[in-house]
């Protein structure tokens, strides 16, 4: 039976080009796995054969696709937010994450907004509000983030 980790880990490995090539052939060189038997960690037709939580952190960074650390948070009801990667924090940085966070509290008001007009909330209009969370939320976390590096950089000094 698919669920919807065995998609993610289907369609990651799947969806893998470098080019060339596509899919396992392209990727399991990439990631230390032989192609076959990296084709068949994707395949429901192999029960035996499933990729691990550990084996898939260099699939996704390697495809640059984070479908199963999405659906595996999925399954145990949070959400995966990739956070940029940064050493200093300028001012106008700092001001601009805090303007696009301001920006994604509006665009999620307009969608609950639009989406309560008629007092009901069908399944597009709940993906879109769900869509929109989590964007606000991501732009949230990168302030954090960002404040942390500021915090790290302070204590250094000390």
């Amino acid at each position: 039976m698919r669920t919807s980790l065995s998609d993610a880990i289907y369609n990651t490995i799947h969806d893998y080009s470098d080019g060339n090539n596509k899919g396992p052939v392209a990727l399991g060189p990439k990631v230390n796995i032989d192609a076959g038997y990296l084709g068949n960690k994707a395949s429901d037709k192999m029960p035996n054969h499933k990729l691990g939580l550990e084996e898939s952190i260099p699939v996704q960074r390697e495809a640059n696709d984070f479908r199963i650390v999405q659906a595996y948070c999925m399954e145990l009801n949070g959400v995966f937010v990739q956070l940029q990667q940064m050493e200093c924090v300028s001012d106008s940085a700092l001001l601009d994450i805090w303007a696009t966070l301001i920006q994604k509290e509006g665009e999620f008001a307009k969608v609950v907004k639009e989406a309560l007009h008629d007092g009901n909330i069908d399944h597009q209009e709940m993906k879109d509000i769900r869509e929109a969370a989590q964007q606000r939320i991501s732009v949230l976390l990168e302030l954090v983030k960002r404040l942390e590096s500021i915090h790290h950089q302070s204590v250094n000094k000390k």
